[in-house]
């Protein structure tokens, strides 16, 4: 201790003599125990190569992910839109004034929507409400009043009328004839 009674020399015993001397030491990194190894400019390079290389694969990757969604929103849409023409129909008409033994009423450019019956009124009245369909339609075993056949020499499908389904009516001139369906 000196006069104003400070230490003047170290003594706990903690403090390794090296820490005492007078020149303070000068300590190297490898001599501290428990420290990182400091990244040398090789290795600094190689992080910075593998970032590179992992954000090229992020980006490659995020890249087909947009590309697949794209894809899969594509192929959703083209299906929704098939499935949207497929459930939409078009309710159509037409009224005839019949000609004496009439059996083909009509001439159709697109055959009616199976799902539906082609519904058959002669001078306002439904014919055939529960038989009027298609031939070999979606309830064959019924004897259709009205049969849908494709005209191969027009392409066109014409409604044909059966008066043997209808207590053997013969249709006769100026008879009123509205067909409703679905196309």
């Amino acid at each position: 201790t000196n006069d104003a009674n400070y230490l003047t020399t170290e003594t706990d015993p903690t403090v390794s003599a090296r820490a005492k001397e007078a020149t303070k030491p000068v300590y190297d990194y490898s001599e501290i125990e428990n420290t990182p190894t400091i990244p040398t400019n090789e290795l600094i390079q190689t992080m910075r190569d593998s970032v590179q290389i992992n954000t090229q694969a992020i980006i490659d990757t995020d890249a087909h992910i947009r590309s697949a969604l794209l894809d899969t929103a594509s192929n959703i849409r083209s299906a929704l839109a098939g499935i949207v023409a497929a459930v939409h129909v078009e309710e159509k008409s037409q009224i005839i004034i019949a000609s004496n033994q009439q059996t083909t009423l009509l001439s159709l450019d697109n055959e009616p929507n199976a799902s539906y019956r082609v519904k058959l009124y002669i001078n306002g009245v439904l014919v055939g409400d529960d038989r009027s369909g298609f031939s070999g339609g979606t309830n064959p075993s019924l004897d259709p009043v009205l049969d849908v056949k494709k005209n191969n020499g027009t392409q066109k499908y014409d409604i044909i009328y059966n008066p043997d389904q209808n207590e053997g009516y013969e249709l006769k001139a100026g008879d009123k004839v509205m067909l409703y369906w679905f196309e």
